[in-house]
């Protein structure tokens, strides 16, 4: 059985919409799909066609069974004129499953859970992203950070650098985020721990996870002054931190 078909019914409603051009009839969630890596509709003579035009389908193997995705931004790409912005996922069977609704999805890259059965949305600049955590069936949005780089360790916990915006930028006009402290969610508990928390003199970006040391690989920023934070003043140096363990 495909991935988390039991919340296809529900979400069909979400799909009543025309493709560009006159060229394909109008259709419900099951007029689109993915075969051999490529986006199909069905065409108005009902035969199924390739989308020429249509951007990278991505897909991610969970134990097994394959979930398909694909970016939509109908205001710059002409294939997707009259479409949806957002997120569109596809089940092991190249059926279409849901549609999460995003302004920016061509800047948007999908973090799928370890199981499969969550995903955080991550999208924004590089050095200020916005995550949307989501369940993989209900397609509920859960909660939203604001961050630096992400990596599952489990299928219910997640390791980022999270922004702390109450306290803003760390000088006026400042090209870095700042109030950086590298932190663990736990969303079966619904807890944020830190695992190294910033300082006013003190920075701390997660760079990635080794697996073969089980260590946080964690680029620290320091500064003399914390009045001054200018990439001049800036230090760096990188630290190891031991992967916190679950509760």
């Amino acid at each position: 059985m495909s991935i988390k078909r039991c919340s296809f019914a529900a979400i069909v409603l979400m799909a009543f919409f025309s493709l560009c051009g006159g060229a394909f009839a109008a259709f419900d969630a099951q007029n689109l799909a993915v075969e051999n890596g490529l986006l199909h509709a069905l065409g108005a003579e009902g035969e199924w066609t390739e989308l020429k035009g249509a951007g990278s389908v991505y897909e991610v193997d969970i134990h097994g069974e394959k979930i398909y995705w694909l970016d939509v931004n109908p205001e710059t790409e002409e294939v997707y004129k009259g479409w949806q912005g957002g997120i569109y996922f596809f089940d092991d069977d190249g059926e279409f499953v849901a549609l999460v609704e995003k302004e920016d999805a061509h800047q948007t890259w999908v973090e799928f859970s370890p199981d499969g059965k969550q995903f955080v949305l991550n999208s924004g600049s590089y050095v200020d992203r916005e995550y949307l955590l989501y369940d993989f069936g209900g397609f509920k949005l859960k909660k939203t950070f604001y961050g630096v780089g992400i990596t599952w360790l489990d299928p219910v916990r997640f390791v980022f650098s999270l922004i702390d915006t109450p306290k803003g930028a760390r000088y006026e006009g400042a090209d870095f985020p700042g109030w950086l402290s590298v932190v663990v969610y736990d969303s079966g508990a619904d807890s944020l721990a830190n695992v190294v928390e910033a300082t006013k003199t003190e920075d701390f970006m997660m760079e990635e996870v080794d697996d073969g040391t089980g260590e946080i690989i964690i680029t620290k920023f320091s500064v003399d002054d914390e009045n001054d934070w200018s990439e001049e003043k800036r230090k760096h140096e990188e630290i190891r931190v031991r992967v916190p363990q679950a509760d």
